[in-house]
């Protein structure tokens, strides 16, 4: 499941997934468009909703790929 995050991630972002992993935090990886564009699809794709509350803290891989794998058992 994760490499699948990190695949759409990269998609949307046209940033190499090796590059994505390397960076720690989206801020200055990513834009808000892409973020907005990113969570669409990890909805979509998982069939999950995020709460509003919740889409400022998505701000590292590492914690979008844990918050989908929760969300999505």
């Amino acid at each position: 499941m994760e490499e699948r995050i990190i695949e759409i991630i990269s998609g949307i972002t046209k940033i190499e997934k090796e590059e994505l992993l390397e960076k720690k935090t989206e801020k200055g990886v990513w834009n808000s468009m892409n973020h907005i564009e990113i969570i669409f699809a990890l909805e979509e794709e998982y069939d999950i909703m995020f709460e509003q509350e919740e889409l400022s803290t998505l701000t590292t891989i590492e914690k979008i790929v844990e918050s989908v794998m929760r969300k999505a058992e």
